[in-house]
C-alpha cells in the first residue's frame, strides 16, 4: 500500500473510531432505550394553559432535546452535546417543581415568565410592539399581571419564598446539589471558563461516556417523578440494563 494511500486509510479509521459514533455499543443501546421511552411518553399538548398540558409540554421537550443531543453525538459535536445536556438538567428542575406543585398559579405563572423571557429578547428588534402586545394578551388570558426578575425560577416566587431564584438554590433546596453541580460543569464546558477545559482536549471518549451516563440519568429522573410505575416496565429496565452494561465495558465516569 502507498503511503497516500496508508495516510487516507488511517484518517479514515481516525474518523470512524473517534468521532463518528454510529457504530459504538453505548450510543446505539442509548438510542434504543430513548426511542422506546420517548414513544412510551411523549403525548398531545393543545395549549390551553391546564396543569396537564404544560406538564406534557415539559416532558415532550426532554425527548426533543434528546432528539437533538444524539445528533450531535453521531457527528462528534460535544460541544452541543452538554449544551443539550445542560438545557435537560433545566428542564428537569423546571418539571420536578411543576409536578411537586399541582397548583395552577405556579404552571400558570410559569407560562407567563417563559412568555416575559421571550418579550424580553424581542424589546430590542422590531418586534418589540408586537411581542408587547402578545404578552398583554396573555396575562388577560391568564388573569395576572405579575413582575418578574430575569431570574430562571423567578416563576415560582408565589409559591415559594426564597431569598435568590436560581437553579442553585432551587437545587439546594428542593432537590439535589449534585443537579446543580452537574449543571455547573456543563456550563464550564459550555463557556470554556474553567481552567481544565482549557488545559484538556473536550473530544476524548470520556467525555462522550459521561454526556450518555447523564442524559440516561436525567432521563430515568423525568419518568420516576412522572410516574413510578413506568420505571418498573419489562422492556424499560431491559433497555435501561443494557445502556448501562454498555457503559460500563466502555468505563464509565459520572460527573
Amino acid at each position: 500500500m502507498s503511503k497516500q494511500k496508508e495516510y487516507i486509510v488511517d484518517k479514515f479509521e481516525d474518523f470512524w473510531t473517534d468521532i463518528y459514533n454510529i457504530e459504538k455499543e453505548e450510543v446505539k443501546t442509548f438510542y434504543d432505550y430513548f426511542v422506546y421511552s420517548k414513544e412510551k411518553m411523549r403525548g398531545f399538548v393543545n395549549f390551553n394553559y391546564t396543569y396537564e398540558n404544560v406538564e406534557q409540554l415539559l416532558i415532550n421537550k426532554h425527548f426533543d432535546y434528546l432528539n437533538e443531543m444524539y445528533s450531535n453525538i453521531l457527528i462528534g459535536n460535544y460541544n452541543s452535546v452538554a449544551t443539550m445536556l445542560r438545557i435537560i438538567i433545566e428542564n428537569y428542575v423546571t418539571y420536578f417543581l411543576i409536578k411537586k406543585y399541582k397548583k395552577e398559579s405556579l404552571y400558570k405563572d410559569w407560562v407567563l415568565w417563559s412568555t416575559y423571557k421571550g418579550k424580553a429578547i424581542l424589546n430590542e428588534s422590531k418586534y418589540q410592539r408586537l411581542a408587547e402586545e402578545s404578552y398583554c394578551e396573555l396575562e388577560k388570558a391568564l388573569g395576572l399581571r405579575l413582575e418578574f426578575t430575569n431570574q430562571s425560577f423567578s416563576w415560582i416566587k408565589r409559591v415559594v419564598k426564597l431569598k435568590s431564584y436560581s437553579i442553585k438554590t432551587i437545587c439546594k433546596n428542593f432537590l439535589d446539589e449534585q443537579i446543580y453541580t452537574d449543571y455547573s460543569y456543563l456550563s464550564a464546558l459550555i463557556h470554556n471558563d474553567d481552567y481544565n477545559t482549557k488545559i484538556f482536549t473536550f473530544f476524548d471518549k470520556d467525555k462522550l461516556t459521561n454526556f450518555i451516563y447523564a442524559a440516561f440519568n436525567y432521563t430515568d429522573k423525568l419518568i420516576g417523578t412522572y410516574d413510578k410505575r413506568y420505571l418498573r416496565d419489562k422492556t424499560y429496565n431491559f433497555l435501561s440494563i443494557k445502556v448501562l452494561e454498555a457503559l460500563d465495558n466502555v468505563g464509565k465516569v459520572e460527573f
